[in-house]
């Protein structure tokens, strides 16, 4: 997402000379991150590899970018706080309480908090409500779930959306250490493309 990372700008400067040179380049803004991206990435893949077009590539992806969206679950907002995700009184307040809030991201790619619990069972109900609305709308829905040294929670969701969804993720990964880094070690969390 153009919004967290400079890479959306970097591409777009090193596409200029190929632009150019009359190279066919666009850079899209997934306005996604992490396993969300990934899903994205995998469906450019798909197409090109079935022989669509340049344009239709492209069009899809916005299209999709609006269809996807990843739910993370995350133990304490300390992280986010350092990163500079989540302001200080914010962490302050939800360190107080033990909120275990659900992230999201917006419609421009930044980071929010989307729903509020206060344990780690709550958390992950609220996250197969948000799962379960979107396979409601689309039940041929692809989802992967991410996870930062969170093997376990990760397998735990893993069986519970192949049993609710009647199907099994894409993949189940360990997410970058950059990301990691925003949302903490021992988050999980779900993305989903309807």
């Amino acid at each position: 997402a153009k919004a967290l990372s400079g890479t959306y700008n970097t591409f777009q400067q090193a596409a200029k000379s190929l632009i150019e040179s009359g190279k066919k380049i666009d850079i899209v803004d997934s306005r996604q991150n992490s396993g969300a991206e990934g899903l994205l990435v995998m469906k450019a893949a798909e197409m090109i590899k079935e022989g669509k077009s340049h344009e239709a590539v492209v069009e899809t992806l916005k299209e999709l970018r609006q269809k996807t969206k990843i739910f993370v679950s995350v133990n304490t907002l300390k992280y986010m706080v350092r990163s500079g995700r989540v302001g200080k009184v914010t962490g302050v307040a939800g360190k107080i309480i033990n909120l275990k809030p659900v992230i999201t991201l917006d419609e421009s790619g930044a980071g929010q908090i989307l729903d509020k619990a206060f344990s780690t069972a709550s958390n992950t109900k609220k996250i197969a409500k948000r799962v379960g609305e979107a396979y409601e709308r689309n039940a041929d829905l692809r989802y992967v779930i991410i996870h930062a040294g969170a093997k376990k929670r990760a397998e735990e969701y893993r069986k519970l959306f192949s049993k609710r969804l009647n199907k099994k993720p894409e993949y189940i990964m360990s997410i970058s250490p950059i990301v990691a880094m925003s949302a903490g070690v021992g988050c999980v969390a779900v993305a989903v493309m309807e």
